[in-house]
């Protein structure tokens, strides 16, 4: 048997549907605009007559990126750094998660402190670079010139993952 809402129900309901549907609309927007201006034609994007929908749809700029090397280029970095970035974290992570399991491992508490506290206690950006030209100078010392195995390398171990892991084992 349904049972019939009373009037402050209805309005809680009302006001949170319409802000919720307001909320959805103003996230939505963003996405609706940029396909909207990538499909529209040049003089439409740069007039700004572009409201919702695309004017004068045409394909050219995808043509265009498409057709570049530059983006190829950088996608097929990204999909490097994706595949050889997870399989070296996760490699690292899983033997850091399994070491940091075991309660006979010497000094245990310390090292998870440690890894809680580096998660806590972010250095920040400009240690991170610092930190990536100096590792950049090893590399080169050794012998490894490319960039990308660099990222890849850097990428090593992110300690929510290892914590995660460590549960698990």
């Amino acid at each position: 048997m349904k049972r019939k809402l009373e009037i402050s129900e209805l309005v809680f309901k009302v006001i949170s549907y319409l802000l919720l549907t307001m909320f959805a609309v103003g996230c939505l927007y963003p996405f609706i605009y940029t396909i909207s201006s990538a499909i529209s034609g040049y003089v439409e994007v740069r007039d700004s007559t572009i409201v919702l929908f695309p004017k004068n749809t045409q394909f050219d700029a995808f043509k265009d990126v498409f057709n570049d090397n530059v983006f190829w280029n950088a996608y097929t970095n990204t999909l490097f750094l994706t595949f050889y970035g997870t399989l070296w974290e996760m490699l690292l992570s899983i033997f850091g998660a399994y070491a940091l399991s075991k309660k006979r491992l010497l000094f245990r508490k310390t090292f998870n402190f440690f890894l809680v506290f580096t998660m806590w206690f972010s250095a920040g950006l400009v240690p991170q670079y610092l930190n990536y030209l100096a590792t950049k100078r090893v590399f080169q010392g050794v012998g490894i010139y490319d960039d990308k195995w660099l990222v890849v390398i850097a990428m090593g171990m992110q300690a929510m993952n290892i914590i995660l892991l460590r549960n698990a084992f």
